[in-house]
């Protein structure tokens, strides 16, 4: 489902926005430790699962404008 929810947000967002989604949120370690422990409060997720879902998200981000 990370894989879908990136491949669907790639594919409507202007390349601005995908390049703010980057910068602001991929590419900022406080950002993404927030957004792990949020994952793993409000899912099943554990903190690793967590981290694989972002970076399955990142690389189908940078995927799909490459």
């Amino acid at each position: 489902s990370a894989m879908m929810l990136a491949d669907e947000v790639a594919a409507i967002a202007l390349d601005d926005t995908l390049n703010y989604i980057r910068q602001t949120l991929l590419n900022n370690e406080r950002v993404l430790e927030r957004l792990k422990t949020d994952i793993t409060k409000f899912t099943r997720a554990g903190f690793e699962e967590a981290d694989t879902l972002i970076d399955i998200i990142n690389e189908q981000l940078n995927e799909e404008k490459n």
